[in-house]
């Protein structure tokens, strides 16, 4: 045998045997070592930042730039909703249940599906969570369903639900995606599906990964999660209590929300709460009076007449369902949350130990979910490559 015919055939060995290799599996810790590269540099727009950094606010961004991102902060706060553009109004069947949506197509080509869920009290066309789905479709690699939750008003109206702190919710989640995946128009076009959540709405995604054993997901991402959400409302409650008013102000802000979303809930479900004693319920109160007192006979049914108030309140309380998720799930955080802080976020990172599915990744400078403000360019790199990663063909 000659030289070239032998490193011919050495050649298709060699070939041969490392095509039957198995790939590289993918991971949490190879896809933090590439985003850790594009590190989060946020923007300090408010007015004080003219002083505490006047470089940043002066001559990296113009005054145009400064009204945007102040306009953005403002939105949020007063719940302004919109619907993005290419995306169209659409229903989506949730097991007994049909929730509001909106949906955005890249085209006709099979491709991943991202739901995007709105947080505590929000609308799924609330302007923070429309500004991520935009973000989220320009990446081009996704579908993205922006959808309704039970806490959602539009979902409370016309349903006549309230929430349930997330034990439903999870099974509203797998029941969308079995309709997706099965039934809907676009079956064809779904690949598959990933789960975003923020605020409350993460403990939305963990529910769903942590009970699903049919492979309906692929991957989740959280911003900003709560965790543990009566520890959240106890710690806002008790904020909110305090003398010093503009310092804490956020948190009677949270309060007046609340009344707001408790006013929907009473004259849509026609619990027996009075108008009174709206006026008195904390976000503690929401799980016993509310939750509770509207899935009593539900919960019973399921799960025995000793179920109380403080069952679905341990049952809820996603720090301790870490472990069983099998689905990657990455959850992003900020030390600097002062609506959350940070206490169970370490929680969940002590209590997802040893699964390597998930992992915590702190990403500081930001507040509460508003990378998006900060720096839109890379929120929409972390959401676009990361569900790429997992769902799609990216590295």
């Amino acid at each position: 045998m000659d030289m070239t015919l032998r490193r011919l055939v050495i050649g298709f060995f060699v070939f041969g045997l490392c095509s039957s290799l198995p790939a590289a599996a993918k991971s949490q810790a190879e896809y933090l070592q590439t985003l850790r590269l594009r590190p989060f540099k946020a923007w300090h727009f408010m007015w004080q930042a003219a002083v505490t950094h006047p470089i940043d606010y002066w001559l990296r961004h113009d005054r145009a730039e400064r009204k945007e991102a102040r306009g953005k902060v403002v939105d949020f706060l007063q719940g302004k909703e919109y619907l993005p553009e290419g995306f169209e109004r659409v229903r989506v069947p949730g097991g007994k249940l049909t929730f509001e949506g909106a949906l955005r197509l890249q085209d006709e080509t099979p491709r991943p599906l991202v739901i995007v869920l709105p947080g505590t009290f929000g609308s799924h066309l609330s302007s923070y969570i429309s500004d991520t789905a935009e973000l989220l479709a320009r990446g081009g690699h996704c579908n993205v369903l922006l959808l309704a939750t039970r806490m959602s008003s539009t979902t409370m109206k016309k349903s006549g639900v309230v929430g349930s702190g997330g034990l439903l919710e999870g099974e509203d989640l797998r029941a969308v995606a079995r309709w997706l995946r099965k039934d809907s128009p676009w079956a064809g076009t779904i690949t598959r599906i990933g789960l975003y959540g923020v605020s409350l709405s993460g403990d939305y995604v963990i529910q769903a990964l942590a009970g699903d054993s049919e492979g309906l997901f692929g991957a989740g991402l959280i911003v900003s999660g709560v965790y543990s959400s009566q520890d959240l409302a106890r710690r806002i409650d008790g904020l909110a209590a305090r003398l010093n008013v503009l310092k804490y102000a956020w948190a009677r802000l949270f309060h007046r929300y609340l009344r707001l979303h408790l006013e929907d809930a009473r004259t849509s479900t026609g619990l027996p709460i009075a108008a009174a004693e709206v006026k008195k319920l904390g976000l503690t109160d929401y799980a016993a009076r509310l939750s509770f007192a509207f899935y009593e006979a539900e919960f019973k049914k399921r799960f025995g007449e000793s179920f109380g108030p403080e069952d679905l309140i341990r049952a809820c309380r996603t720090r301790d369902l870490a472990q069983k998720v099998r689905t990657p799930l990455l959850a992003i955080h900020s030390h600097q949350d002062i609506y959350l802080g940070f206490e169970q976020a370490d929680l969940f990172a002590k209590a997802a130990v040893g699964n390597p599915n998930v992992a915590l990744e702190y990403v500081d400078g930001a507040g509460h979910a508003n990378y998006y403000i900060h720096s839109p360019a890379w929120f929409a790199g972390l959401l676009d490559t990361y569900f790429n990663y997992w769902l799609g063909d990216g590295d």
